[in-house]
């Protein structure tokens, strides 16, 4: 049984030279995401999982694997939070 995720209806994204921004149109919210963020987010669109977040991460920004899954960890934790993401469902 595999899991996934998605993008929470009503959000959308929007780049700002370095940044992308999120327009929450249900809870009326705009959140600016820095490079590393607006990148996480971006991949969470293409059904990556986090372990391929990571990765990509380090080859984009040449960090460690550990600070790698730690960002993508607190990251995905805080778009959940935000209501960014809809619930995890089970396939």
């Amino acid at each position: 049984m595999s899991r996934t995720r998605s993008r929470q209806q009503g959000v959308i994204a929007r780049r700002s030279d370095e940044e992308l921004l999120l327009l929450d149109t249900v809870a009326d919210r705009i959140h600016q995401l820095n490079p590393t963020a607006g990148f996480i987010w971006e991949k969470l669109a293409e059904d990556c999982s986090d372990a391929q977040v990571a990765q990509m991460l380090c080859d984009e920004f040449d960090v460690s694997p550990d600070q790698a899954r730690a960002d993508v960890e607190t990251t995905v934790r805080l778009f959940r939070e935000q209501g960014l993401l809809a619930p995890i469902t089970d396939l």
